[in-house]
């Protein structure tokens, strides 16, 4: 559990975010979608709640810069819009979906990270899931 407390296993929440778009379509390798999350969780435990929110916004912004490439071929390529708009929307995109992870991640190093197992086997997931929805 020390590794997860390490600023290095913050820092891999970009990376692990990115490998976990992974687990959606067109490449599907849904084992991904248990085990990404679940290497989120273990840092959300073992982080303050202000370096829980930048592994969540970490995490998801690498899966959102990783899964939506489309978006560029959809705004640059087929739009024609410049590219600094472009780049714009894609970052802008990515900054506010990330948010939304860094407040799960403060919010559950702040109230939840000590509780007990109920908090993190029932409530974290269902936060998780208010935040996809």
């Amino acid at each position: 559990m020390s590794f997860f407390r390490s600023p290095s296993a913050r820092w891999l929440a970009l990376p692990v975010g990115a490998v976990y778009s992974l687990s959606f379509a067109p490449f599907g390798w849904w084992p991904l979608a248990i085990l990404c999350p679940a290497y989120l969780f273990l840092v959300w435990q073992a982080a303050e709640p202000r370096q829980a929110a930048k592994a969540g916004f970490w995490f998801t912004a690498g899966t959102f810069l990783a899964g939506t490439y489309w978006l560029y071929h959809t705004i640059y390529v087929i739009g024609r819009a410049p590219i600094w708009l472009t780049l714009f929307a894609m970052l802008g995109l990515v900054a506010v979906m990330a948010a939304y992870a860094a407040a799960v991640g403060y919010g559950f190093a702040r109230w939840l990270r000590r509780g007990s197992a109920f908090d993190r086997l029932l409530v974290l997931p269902a936060a998780w899931v208010t935040m996809e929805w």
